[in-house]
């Protein structure tokens, strides 16, 4: 792909796709305020216990084929059509055999409940199945218009109808519904935008192909995904339901901005870099580049969430949920180091080496979940926090100095480009925390929250283009660059 023509594709992808997840992640936000307050921390706390084993199962469904198919170069139909028909009879293989081990997870969690949720969230498997290659498709293409409109409607159309069935006094289940309606939208989407339909044809030599570099990412995916959610898993064990759902409320705020930052420029760079992986000087920069575009809108999100936990709580979900406080207040912190460290995935597997992905993620992940033993063991959803954070922090610089020999970037490289970006974010955050201290105790929390908020938008408004310019010049010519582009679109038509 020729340079230019891959610079234009990479702008209007990541245009797109900051429009896309900039309007999910309100819609998703305002839906998750509007259940949060119709429903309690304990019914969160099922569905949370339930998609620990459903997200696992999941990850057998896909097995990294969609990866796969965006990293290499050449797909034949072949390809296509047999990772199809595979995908699809594992999701009804993994749709059977958790519908039967509904009743182990109800026993494991102790809570009878959610053995007919598990079964009604079986059919997920089936359902995301069918739509995995054709979303990779649209994201080997990048045609992220067409992704960005899955998306948006997707999230509105499932909220819209659990926020519903919530007012009508179904509890748990419009959660449920919100998953279910959610995954066969999007897929539906994805097989009317793709512009493929999979043909009557298997080949085990052609998922042979490509099963090399998907099962590393499968192994990969595997461990860091227990890594990953055996802190709900021990708190669903050990200290229950309503502990979960405090819990999981906190991690999702902490990771809402973060994922969704992150996977709005992933979605792009991954085919992106792939596309001049032998390149790796070219590679580094890229990549170094886009670290600092994540870290410049993730750092002012995570320490002025830090900021104004507290007001933030309380206003918007109410007093029953002011266990969230705590605990997210140490979960930003996490979200400062994944905003760094999660996009070294690119370089893995844009380089093809999912095998060196897979060995970091065995012992970055038991390491990790030995912290979070360490923690639920004290039996409080803080100390698990705590835990998290503490293997965060200690797995920092391995997580990128390892990834980075593979292109020539060094720890220090990646230091260099973000330190004025955290020093930015930080002190924006003091000043704002300072704020809410100095203001008269007797004052309603929205009014604390209103005024640290806009505050804290005009400090990271001042001090961006001041303490971090070429960062923000660097998002400013981008921006120029894709209004450029449409425009020229538009006189073309």
């Amino acid at each position: 792909m020729k340079v230019a023509d891959l610079k234009q594709r990479t702008i209007a992808g990541i245009a797109w796709s900051t429009g896309a997840h900039a309007g999910t992640q309100v819609i998703q936000f305002a839906i998750g305020v509007l259940l949060a307050r119709l429903l309690s921390p304990e019914e969160f706390g099922l569905i949370g216990m339930v998609l620990v084993f459903s997200g696992f199962a999941g990850l057998f469904a896909e097995f990294g084929f969609a990866s796969a198919i965006v990293q290499r170069d050449r797909v034949s139909e072949l390809n296509r059509s047999s990772i199809f028909w595979l995908n699809l009879l594992i999701g009804c293989a993994l749709a059977l055999i958790f519908a039967g081990a509904a009743p182990l997870i109800a026993d494991f969690f102790r809570s009878p409940q959610l053995e007919p949720i598990a079964r009604a969230l079986s059919l997920m498997f089936i359902i995301g199945a069918v739509g995995i290659v054709p979303r990779a498709l649209l994201q080997k293409r990048m045609v992220f218009d067409r992704l960005a409109r899955i998306e948006i409607v997707s999230s509105l159309a499932a909220g819209l109808l659990a926020v519903g069935l919530a007012l009508a006094g179904f509890g748990v289940w419009s959660l449920v519904s919100q998953y279910l309606a959610a995954a066969l939208i999007t897929t539906g989407m994805a097989l009317a935008l793709c512009g493929w339909s999979p043909r009557l044809i298997y080949s085990r030599a052609a998922v042979r192909e490509l099963l090399g570099y998907s099962a590393n990412l499968f192994g990969f995916k595997f461990v860091n995904y227990w890594s990953r959610t055996a802190d709900n898993l021990l708190i669903g064990r050990l200290i229950g339901s309503a502990g979960l759902g405090i819990y999981t409320r906190a991690y999702s705020l902490m990771l809402l901005p973060i994922t969704h930052v992150i996977r709005t420029i992933s979605r792009v760079m991954f085919p992106a870099l792939a596309a001049v992986q032998n390149d790796k000087p070219r590679v580094a920069r890229i990549y170094l580049r886009s670290t600092r575009m994540i870290a410049l809108v993730s750092f002012p999100m995570m320490f002025g969430l830090f900021a104004v936990a507290e007001p933030f709580v309380l206003t918007l979900f109410g007093e029953r949920w002011a266990g969230v406080v705590p605990v997210l207040s140490i979960l930003c912190g996490v979200g400062v180091l994944q905003a760094v460290t999660n996009p070294v995935g690119w370089i893995y597997q844009s380089q093809g080496r999912t095998d060196w992905m897979f060995r970091w993620g065995v012992g970055a992940s038991l390491f990790t979940v030995l912290a979070l033993v360490i923690g639920a063991s004290y039996g409080s959803v803080e100390a698990v926090a705590w835990a998290y954070l503490i293997a965060n922090v200690l797995l920092f610089y391995p997580c990128i100095a390892i990834p980075g020999r593979l292109i020539g970037m060094t720890f220090s490289d990646l230091v260099n480009e973000l330190w004025p970006l955290g020093l930015c974010a930080g002190t924006m955050a003091f000043l704002v925390w300072g704020l809410g201290r100095s203001l008269p105790p007797g004052w309603p929390v929205g009014a604390v929250l209103s005024i640290q908020v806009a505050v804290g938008v005009a400090l990271d408004v001042a001090l961006v283009p001041l303490l971090c310019r070429s960062a923000f010049d660097e998002v400013v010519t981008l921006f120029r660059e894709q209004r450029q582009r449409l425009r020229v679109r538009a006189t073309v038509a």
